[in-house]
């Protein structure tokens, strides 16, 4: 998945429980990826990136709907669905 100047792109996707995601940061500032609700972010425990970076990945073993967002941005925001 790519984050750009316009957001997460796309903002929605479907995977299966075990699949890896990764973000790669394609706008030119600072992004990290976090899970709802902010600023807690937890709503999926460990899916939260540490620090603004070019790339991040996770692994889902969660069946679920989880959103998540940019922490420096909070509402700029995707959806993942995991089944």
């Amino acid at each position: 998945m790519a984050y750009t100047a316009s957001g997460f792109e796309p903002r929605e996707i479907i995977i299966n429980a075990g699949d890896t995601v990764t973000w790669t940061n394609q706008s030119g500032s600072a992004m990290r990826v976090a899970s709802d609700d902010h600023p807690e972010h937890l709503a999926y425990p460990g899916f939260d990136q540490l620090s603004p970076g070019d790339s991040y990945s996770f692994t889902f073993d969660e069946p679920g709907t989880w959103g998540y967002h940019n922490h420096e941005d909070h509402n700029v925001t995707g959806l993942i669905t995991v089944n």
